[in-house]
């Protein structure tokens, strides 16, 4: 597998991204409850190519603590991704986390942070073999919103 940066702009791979988070994020009811838009706009993404198909993505951003935003550094949040259900089991999803670490604190920043649905054990598993530790947010460390509080387990790594 080759893992490559997507580039700003780059229309065919943005289409490649929402086909990729379409068949991930989707289940035979239609697409999952949360699954919302990708969005491009700061953020920086990757496409984990097998020869010429793709079987994974993932995107990172920067994230502010909203209790001191103009204090901080920015946080680095594990903004979406997946792995084709046809090509799980090889730690793709382990390469990407690592790849957007290596993003991460290329641009200097010092935690990651990212959250899962409960049921996402594949991805709860990956997280702590890279050393994530689960926490507690709240009001002022919820990524979007109190309700993603108690619906998502959120957690956090010093790189």
């Amino acid at each position: 597998m080759n893992i490559v940066p997507v580039a700003s702009g780059d229309i065919d791979a943005q289409r490649w991204i929402r086909w990729l988070d379409g068949e991930v994020f989707t289940d035979a009811e239609g697409p999952l409850s949360g699954a919302g838009p990708v969005t491009f706009h700061g953020s920086h993404w990757f496409i984990g190519w097998d020869g010429d198909k793709p079987v994974c993505y993932a995107g990172w951003r920067p994230h502010f603590d909203s209790t001191e935003l103009h204090f901080r550094q920015p946080l680095g949040f594990l903004y979406r991704g997946g792995v084709l259900e046809c090509a799980r089991g090889h730690g793709y999803q382990k390469e990407l986390i690592r790849v957007r670490e290596e993003g991460m604190r290329a641009q200097g920043i010092a935690t990651s942070i990212t959250y899962t649905d409960p049921l996402s054990i594949g991805s709860m598993k990956n997280l702590m073999a890279c050393g994530y530790e689960p926490y507690l947010a709240d009001k002022t460390t919820a990524l979007y919103s109190m309700d993603a509080v108690y619906r998502f387990v959120h957690w956090r790594k010093d790189l």
